[in-house]
């Protein structure tokens, strides 16, 4: 996941300092002494109870995990799961509350992008984690290195666990039928709709079951050059969301001769037409503005600058894009979340967020399942809290359903959750489209295989070089550079 290291950087600094603004629809409300409301509880309130004596356990994923005792290793993300350190640990109160008798070694990591590389250095230094943070797209190296194996029998002993879990927080960590892990926070990859600016163009604003080529279409539809309007201000070489296109045309992209990958885009047709839609839409349906041309209507930032100034239709972002603006408190246009266009072979999107695992050769995998489970369970979602390292200030993971701040990812949890009336629509978006999430594979060399291809679309585009032509190409290069080490 190379391609969106910038990104994902900038994301750990939001999530260090940020709070996470979904709570369970379990939920009513009554008015406080602003007027604003806040969310009560459903449950009877419980009795009071007498110092130091703990809340009866409840059912997994409901309340406390129960018979929770040990000592776990853990390799996870510096604040928003540090445990042992009160420094730096923004949930180090509520597992010295909650699970006292759970001793946590926490190793750092720079940020889970990079876990296959920590995992190594942690080896090699003799700390060996029993159980880690990473991303889904990480999944096929840490199978090759042998970091990662199937929670299978994990998650089959605890069935009621599981089915308080978002299926997709499974699904996007599976590979061959296997899941490798659990996302204990997802940021889907969406279409972000500036509502308003459709209605002002005459367009219809799309839903979930646009197809590609209505999403093609829509893009036409929304240029205005004169105005400085664009559809959605496309990157012909933006690996994350050409993969949506191969997707939504069925291509695999490898095929297994005696045991071992193949590259094998070439020798499929719908290779072919998924390009073409790709090129189609990068450069025929569309408008890319020059930074010369954009400083005409003062803006100056092209990734965002666009889209919160309402001169995009449309941007394929996740949580991270979302236009809520900090200065004025408000959205400056209405807007909503649609899932990624469908073809003919259906739809997907690259799984982004932050998995937990259990190393293989730990001797503790029961209690790094439940260590697993505690996080992504309703109660910790709830009552942990998040802690600044440098002011001390905590916050919650949850806030009141009337608070427009939202979540940097989606909790695994099953629930119904709440924001400001004028965000719910775009948020019920991106939890709908947790559900396209896919690992990014091709024999094991998923991303690499995307950006080999990006590299060659602009002289596609440019007529230089024919489409089954490239295709071959490439194959040749996965095949001769990459699956051959294999």
């Amino acid at each position: 996941m190379k391609a969106k290291k910038w990104i994902a950087l900038s994301l750990i600094l939001m999530l260090v300092t940020a709070v996470l603004a979904g709570c369970s629809g379990n939920s009513s409300e009554k008015p406080n002494n602003s007027g604003n409301k806040e969310p009560v509880a459903d449950d009877k309130p419980s009795e009071d109870k007498k110092d130091g004596e703990k809340t009866a356990p409840e059912a997994a994923g409901d309340g406390l995990i129960p018979d929770v005792k040990g000592e776990l290793t853990t390799l996870v993300v510096m604040g928003q799961l540090n445990a042992s350190d009160p420094d730096l640990g923004g949930v180090y109160d509520y597992f010295k509350e909650f699970y006292p008798n759970l001793k946590l070694k926490q190793l750092d990591i720079v940020h889970e992008e990079y876990a296959p590389d920590e995992l190594t250095k942690a080896i090699a230094a003799g700390n060996t984690p029993d159980l880690y943070v990473t991303v889904p797209g990480d999944i096929p190296d840490l199978i090759s290195k042998k970091y990662i194996e199937p929670l299978g029998s994990l998650l089959d002993a605890n069935p009621s666990y599981v089915e308080t879990l978002n299926p997709a927080a499974l699904d996007m960590n599976k590979i061959g039928g296997e899941t490798y892990g659990i996302t204990w926070m997802t940021l889907p990859q969406t279409w972000m709709i500036n509502t308003d600016l459709f209605e002002k163009m005459g367009v219809p604003v799309p839903t979930d079951d646009w197809t590609v080529d209505e999403f093609i279409e829509i893009n036409k539809q929304m240029v205005d050059k004169a105005n400085g309007i664009t559809g959605s201000n496309p990157n012909p070489v933006d690996p994350w969301l050409l993969f949506s296109f191969l997707e939504a045309y069925g291509v695999k992209g490898v095929k297994t001769v005696d045991g071992k990958p193949v590259s094998s885009f070439a020798e499929e047709p719908n290779a072919i037409q998924a390009v073409e839609k790709w090129i189609e839409y990068t450069t025929k349906s569309n408008i890319a503005f020059t930074a010369e041309e954009m400083s005409k209507f003062g803006i100056a930032d092209p990734w965002s600058a666009y889209w919160h100034k309402g001169h995009a239709g449309m941007v394929p972002w996740s949580l991270w894009g979302q236009p809520y603006n900090n200065d004025t408190k408000k959205n400056s246009f209405n807007w909503t979340v649609v899932r990624q266009p469908q073809g003919p072979g259906g739809r997907g999107a690259i799984a982004y967020g932050i998995t937990m695992a259990v190393f293989p050769t730990s001797e503790k995998k029961e209690l790094a399942m439940k260590y697993i489970q505690i996080v992504t369970s309703k109660h910790f979602y709830e009552n942990a809290k998040m802690k600044d390292p440098k002011t001390g200030i905590t916050s919650p993971l949850t806030l009141s359903p009337n608070e427009p701040i939202f979540p940097v990812g989606i909790p695994a949890i099953n629930v119904q959750f709440k924001t400001a009336e004028e965000n719910q629509s775009a948020l019920d978006g991106f939890v709908r489209a947790m559900q396209d999430a896919k690992i990014v594979d091709y024999g094991g060399f998923g991303q690499t295989a995307l950006n080999e291809m990006t590299a060659r679309l602009p002289d596609v585009a440019a007529g230089k070089v024919q489409i089954p032509d490239m295709l071959k190409d490439l194959d040749q290069v996965m095949n001769t550079t990459y699956y051959k080490s294999k």
